[in-house]
């Protein structure tokens, strides 16, 4: 882009001033809104004009009556075609804009009914934020992948809490607690000044997560790894890698940063982008992980395309056996993102025969999905807290 006298201009200092054009044409645009715009072009490409036109869009545009005002004052400045007095085309359009007094007349009742920008600024916002939350794992750019994972941090996976034989102390009412209270009265002369209760103890549903680290499942595996990994802070969690073997991941999870679990990570998997073995890392889970299936039964999450190599026949009855020993199965599939997509080659339909619920698992949205899955299905016998 060439500036009135041939020298480039800065993307900030362009976005500034189309800020300003838009306000002399009658649209509501502060610094705040600017600013917002600036930033939502760090996530687009620049070498698209209609991927610059619809982040501008998203930031800069509050009433859909002002969007062929919009329009013309983006094809204006952002033609970038110097005419013959040294002067852009898009410049004249503007003054062109600015000078139409009868358009101008009818906007200045709405501008001054036109809401505070700070009521707009997180409303604005939301459009690239959905964008981000819908987004692809296998198609981020750098950039795109930094705020997705940031993202991720702002949520969490809930988990049914269940209800405990034991009871611990508690400020709110329940059964009353006479040891305690005979306690306290004994400061008090004897009277019963100060109760003392009891409560149920509440415990989270314990979470098993496994996911396919093949070569099929690569592009997808590095991104949901780095978005579970905030989104399960503190949960009782087991992770594991499945690939030609088995590979325990908890260690690495219990990193702080996401960076740090991820390089711990990539030391733990020895068969990162291989084949597909899902039978042979159940059975290795049935033999190693006999822990994590005694007492509280776990939910169990498979993040996996169910490409596997195996025979058919070894992958059902590892199927039979964790769905027999789990409260839960869920399984994520990226390639639910297509449309019309049935579960009809072998390792897929074992898959969707024996799990609970099939859900996509190719973006920050479906994670979220699976966070109301995991937390609004509960089987019989079980009493979730409410």
């Amino acid at each position: 882009m060439v500036g009135r006298r041939g020298f480039p201009l800065s993307l900030a200092t362009r976005v500034v001033d189309f800020g300003r054009a838009l306000r002399q044409a009658g649209m509501p645009v502060d610094s705040q809104r600017i600013g917002v715009a600036q930033q939502a072009l760090t996530l687009v490409d620049l070498s698209s004009k209609a991927a610059v036109c619809d982040a501008l869009l998203a930031c800069l545009l509050s009433r859909i009556e002002d969007r062929p005002t919009f329009l013309r004052v983006f094809d204006a400045l952002f033609s970038g075609d110097p005419d013959a007095d040294g002067q852009s085309t898009g410049v004249n359009a503007i003054n062109d804009l600015q000078g139409d007094a009868a358009y101008a007349s009818t906007r200045t009742d709405e501008r001054r009914e036109a809401p505070p920008a700070d009521d707009d600024t997180a409303t604005e916002g939301m459009s690239a934020v959905q964008r981000l939350r819908t987004a692809d794992f296998a198609k981020l750019t750098p950039a795109e992948w930094a705020a997705v994972t940031r993202l991720a941090d702002q949520s969490r996976l809930k988990l049914p809490k269940f209800r405990l034989r034991r009871v611990v102390s508690s400020r709110r009412r329940g059964v009353l607690d006479w040891r305690e209270t005979m306690r306290r009265a004994q400061s008090t002369d004897g009277e019963l000044l100060d109760l003392g209760w009891r409560a149920p103890r509440w415990q989270s549903q314990p979470l098993l997560l496994l996911i396919d680290t093949s070569g099929s499942m690569a592009a997808y595996a590095r991104t949901t790894l780095a978005c579970l990994h905030p989104m399960t802070r503190g949960l009782p969690l087991r992770i594991f890698s499945m690939g030609h073997q088995l590979s325990e991941l908890t260690v690495a999870f219990r990193e702080r940063d996401t960076d740090a679990m991820l390089k711990a990570a990539g030391h733990a998997i020895v068969d990162y982008a291989g084949g597909t073995r899902l039978a042979n890392c159940i059975d290795a889970l049935r033999l190693q992980g006999r822990a994590l299936v005694s007492g509280r039964r776990p939910q169990v999450v498979i993040i996996s395309d169910g490409l596997d190599t195996g025979e058919i026949r070894d992958l059902q009855m590892a199927m039979a056996w964790l769905t027999g020993h789990a409260r839960r199965v869920v399984w994520l599939n990226p390639l639910m993102r297509y449309a019309g997509y049935e579960p009809i080659a072998r390792g897929p339909s074992v898959l969707a025969a024996h799990v609970d619920a099939m859900l996509a698992g190719h973006n920050l949205a479906s994670l979220d999905a699976l966070s109301l899955s995991l937390s609004q299905a509960v089987k019989p016998g079980n009493t979730a807290k409410p």
